[in-house]
């Protein structure tokens, strides 16, 4: 299960919004799912493998970047 902590200094990723993997692509959100309990239990997701640091949409604007 995936939690938010709301006081963190970070904002989180609505669907569709596109964000950085460091060192990696760039992925985009397609759809959260949740459990009963509204949790977030899931996220399904699109890689652009074209993203990648020299990639022909490397330089793409994304809103942020997650770093493991």
């Amino acid at each position: 299960m995936i939690s938010w902590d709301s006081s963190a200094k970070v904002f989180p990723a609505p669907s569709g919004w596109g964000v950085r993997l460091k060192y990696a692509y760039i992925i985009k959100c397609d759809q959260v799912v949740k459990d009963s309990n509204g949790n977030i239990t899931e996220l399904h997701c699109t890689a652009d493998l074209e993203s990648k640091t020299g990639g022909a949409t490397a330089r793409r604007k994304i809103k942020g970047t997650i770093h493991g």
